[in-house]
């Protein structure tokens, strides 16, 4: 899937979906060009240039369904560029909590969703694995 800014700029492209232990979908992981002397308009149909200047941030999943638009994931440039990142070739340790709090605390702070998103509910995925039962019907 595209990753867009609001002015339809490629920006990258959505490259996963991260599950929990249960299955259930956490993040998106999104592939995008590092900030460099070339622009993001400069990225021909989304497709990322180098591999070196690759970059992959993890979005919560209740942030990438309220910014889908048109089959295309709307960000903003600027926060892509500054959100938490990693290179492909070294992965953090997905599971680890602290992993996760970090990537959601960042875009809680700069997403705005859509009016027609669902206001009131927090990105916490967190709080979320804490209320959902687990695949057994056991609300662990």
């Amino acid at each position: 899937m595209p990753v867009v800014s609001a002015d339809g700029t490629a920006l990258g492209e959505v490259k996963d979906i991260l599950l929990d232990p249960q299955g259930r979908a956490t993040h998106v992981l999104i592939a995008y060009q590092a900030q460099s002397q070339t622009g993001p308009a400069e990225i021909p149909e989304g497709k990322l240039e180098s591999a070196a200047d690759r970059r992959l941030a993890a979005v919560p999943w209740e942030m990438f369904i309220a910014h889908v638009t048109d089959g295309q994931l709307v960000l903003d440039a600027a926060s892509l560029q500054s959100a938490p990142s990693f290179a492909p070739g070294a992965w953090p340790d997905l599971a680890d909590p602290a992993w996760s709090a970090t990537a959601d605390a960042y875009w809680r702070k700069v997403a705005r969703p859509p009016a027609a998103a669902h206001r009131g509910t927090p990105i916490d995925s967190t709080a979320r694995l804490r209320a959902r039962p687990t695949r057994d019907g056991d609300d662990d």
